[in-house]
């Protein structure tokens, strides 16, 4: 088994474009050209593309001195990258698959594209004869097992024994030549396309999933979620289905208008919510500094538990401000269970009774009776674990979908050929 770091950049250049010449990049003092090659892999992922989703790959590559079994993954910026021999196998074995259980967690591998590369490829030597780069100037045809195939042509320029300013040097020179950046980091996201789905959601929204499903909301029909990390922002959930609004801005909780008489907000408003309970305005009335936020909350939550009355002071009229501005949500939501996360779930402890106080007094009697204000029990892990069941819902919600993509008819491209994979 062979592992190396791989460092490239991708560039996407017009079909006619010509190579630029290297050795006008420094350090370069020969390029050598290298005999084409035809590259013909084959890409497996589970069905809901867990590898694809973490930045990884895992292929079988026929063609080339390279030729085998290779996996790669992240690593900062640049990736590392795991050979197997090719042998006879021609779906992952044992071996292969241990190499990606960490992001498939066990579950069966399939084909998910069959991309073939025609390679041209040219050595950037340095003073010595050194091997610095490597530059592939690659026609590409990628195929998903639904028979969609998209071409296209692309550059790379992976490091061999060169450094980083030699990218650079080179980029700056590709730059000048008008050529741009890939669209994709990989050629399998660039053949799977829409396979590849981006969901985006702001962080209460999933926090307030992630309590409902996994947390302390677990059961509760109907759920308003609080935090305050960066603002203050809200997620609701009702049955069990997040309510985002018309458009995805629904939750803005921080931004309601509670004290006219107030500060300036950071949205161009006076008085609002945020501009009381925030991170920011307790750190002031505990006399600390709110650039230093995350350490200075983590200090001020020690003092709390140490009893100093400064401290004890600032939480109070921090707990008042939560109470009057979540007296009008749940007068207007009318939910089940308030969860505070973030700041809110940490501070809780010492705010909560002044909060029932303030929502005894403001709220209406029909709604009190009904809601309990809780502390979360994810923590800061909350709005990642929201983030999760957010990616896997299409699965969860119709898995046929995703099974009908394993049974699939592939007889017109037989590499592509679906077999079961047991874990």
């Amino acid at each position: 088994m062979d592992v190396h770091r791989e460092q490239e950049t991708k560039y996407e250049p017009e079909p006619d474009a010509t190579a630029p010449d290297w050795l006008a990049v420094d350090d370069v003092r020969e390029v050598r050209e290298v005999p084409s090659v035809q590259l013909v892999a084959v890409y497996f992922d589970t069905i809901d593309l867990r590898l694809a989703r973490a930045g990884g790959t895992l292929r079988r590559r026929e063609g080339g001195p390279d030729a085998g079994w290779h996996v790669k993954v992240p690593a900062g910026r640049a990736r590392t990258e795991i050979q197997r021999p090719l042998g006879r196998a021609t779906t992952p074995t044992k071996a292969v698959r241990d190499l990606v259980a960490g992001w498939t967690r066990g579950a069966p591998l399939a084909p998910v594209a069959a991309i073939t590369t025609a390679r041209r490829t040219t050595l950037l030597l340095g003073e010595a004869g050194e091997s610095l780069a490597e530059f592939a100037d690659d026609r590409v045809t990628g195929t998903t097992p639904d028979g969609d195939s998209v071409e296209w042509r692309e550059w790379e320029l992976e490091l061999i024994d060169g450094d980083a300013d030699l990218l650079a040097d080179a980029d700056d020179l590709l730059t000048d030549a008008g050529v741009g950046p890939a669209a994709t980091g990989t050629k399998l996201a660039r053949v799977l396309g829409d396979e590849l789905p981006i969901s985006v959601a702001n962080e209460a929204d999933l926090g307030a999933l992630a309590e409902a499903r996994r947390g302390v909301a677990v059961g509760a029909d109907h759920v308003l979620f609080i935090t305050g990390e960066v603002g203050v922002g809200g997620g609701v959930v009702v049955e069990g289905r997040p309510f985002t609004g018309v458009a995805g801005y629904g939750g803005e909780v921080g931004h309601v208008p509670v004290n006219p008489a107030g500060e300036a907000c950071s949205c161009g408003a006076v008085g609002c919510w945020e501009t009381e309970v925030g991170a920011a305005r307790l750190l002031r009335r505990a006399g600390r500094n709110p650039p230093n936020g995350r350490a200075e909350m983590d200090a001020l939550v020690l003092d709390a538990a140490a009893g100093d009355a400064r401290t004890l002071a600032a939480l109070e009229e921090t707990g008042r401000w939560l109470g009057i501005g979540l007296a009008g949500l749940v007068n207007v939501l009318n939910p089940r269970l308030v969860v505070f996360g973030g700041l809110f779930e940490r501070i809780h402890p010492f705010v909560a009774s002044i909060v029932d106080a303030e929502l005894d007094r403001r709220t209406l009697p029909a709604p009190r009776r009904l809601v309990r204000v809780v502390a979360g029990s994810l923590g800061a892990e909350a709005p990642l674990i929201g983030a999760a069941e957010l990616a896997f819902e299409p699965v969860l919600a119709d898995p046929a979908v995703w099974l009908r993509r394993l049974d699939a008819d592939l007889s017109g491209t037989p590499k592509l050929a679906v077999r079961r994979v047991v874990a």
